[in-house]
């Protein structure tokens, strides 16, 4: 009469009374689904157990009793018993069924559970809808890789997979991982036609190109690369197109590279400190000044930067040695042993003071 009112908690106080005077008493469906809900919350899941199993008694098939008592058999560790449960949910209601197995792969506290129900969503969902892309990661974390890249490979060539670029790098490194570079590579070749825009795979594609010893179909992808990415992602490939540059003898070329990704990116280090190597190595030394005046900004305490920028200035521009030494001093305040400044204390010292620092 209570739960016929809505009274649920005057309801769920005569239900346990009625328990305790009569353990087997026979409450019905509605009471015995309350009963379970609020165990259920309470966590004392073999009771949750018992008044799902009282409530399909009353009533077979019933949706919210299936799921919450594979919910509570989950929760004891009772997973072959879960997915048996389930089962019974997806005949009676599909899409109920699917929904749970979604939330329980969700939920799921290990790769092997979690593998478990992404697999019961695979066998319910829709062509086009299956977790291939999960399965086959869960599979990585459970060393199955032979599985991982049967899943994986059907996630990629589904519509829109290749244009997934984490899709793509999992995929490429299961490949490369066998010993496949040449499928990896191929893997990133339909990535890029169809995610041109994306820069990490214009990166990994042309490092898995370097380390293949092709060099100049790396220098190409790169390139590419640089024109279709945002300014910050561009000045990163500019270094490493710079350094690929250089590799190939290139210096001039590198040069160039570098002063385009410190135009881009004005606060990179990555795209200074590349400058600064490009333009020691094409003997510029007016902007090896510009890149090394501009770390030191960003790194004031590095001793490298400050050192290397006095020796610099003591031979670019000896009006400036004054300038140089205080450099060359700083550098020396951060690190007393480094060669470079000491090299540069011994060129502005005579004498003993000056052979005792060259020694």
């Amino acid at each position: 009469a209570h739960a016929a009112q809505g009274s649920e908690g005057e309801a769920l106080r005569a239900a346990q009374e009625a328990l305790r005077l009569e353990p087997g008493a026979s409450l019905g469906h509605s009471l015995c689904l309350l009963l379970a809900r609020h165990y259920s919350d309470l966590s004392q899941w073999s009771t949750v157990s018992r008044h799902c199993e009282a409530a399909l008694a009353s009533q077979p098939g019933n949706s919210e009793a299936l799921e919450l008592l594979v919910r509570s058999s989950t929760a004891q560790g009772d997973l072959d018993g879960a997915e048996a449960t389930l089962n019974l949910l997806a005949r009676s209601a599909a899409e109920h069924g699917l929904r749970l197995a979604r939330d329980l792969a969700k939920e799921s506290g290990g790769a092997a559970e979690r593998y478990r129900w992404l697999s019961r969503v695979s066998s319910l969902s829709r062509p086009g809808e299956r977790p291939l892309k999960e399965l086959g990661e869960v599979c990585l974390a459970l060393r199955r890789d032979k599985e991982a890249l049967q899943w994986l490979q059907k996630a990629f060539s589904q519509l829109g997979g290749a244009s997934d670029a984490d899709l793509a790098h999992t995929l490429a490194a299961v490949h490369v991982r066998a010993g496949r570079n040449d499928e990896a590579l191929e893997t990133y070749r339909i990535a890029l036609c169809a995610a041109p825009e994306q820069v990490s795979l214009h990166r990994r594609c042309g490092q898995l190109l370097l380390q293949a010893g092709r060099v100049s179909e790396a220098t190409d992808v790169i390139r590419r690369g640089t024109k279709l990415a945002s300014p910050k992602d561009a000045a990163s490939l500019h270094v490493m197109l710079a350094d690929l540059l250089h590799s190939m003898g290139q210096s001039s070329e590198a040069l160039k590279s570098c002063e385009a990704a410190v135009s881009l990116d004005e606060d990179s280090i990555a795209a200074w400190r590349g400058l600064a190597l490009a333009a020691a190595a094409a003997s510029n030394e007016k902007e090896q000044l510009r890149a090394l005046r501009k770390l030191i900004l960003i790194e004031p305490d590095n001793a490298d930067w400050n050192a290397r920028l006095g020796l610099i200035m003591l031979s670019a521009e000896p009006q400036s040695a004054k300038e140089a030494r205080r450099y060359i001093e700083e550098a020396l305040q951060f690190a007393p042993d480094h060669p470079g400044a000491l090299l540069g204390m011994a060129r502005m010292s005579s004498g003993e003071e000056a052979m005792t620092l060259f020694q």
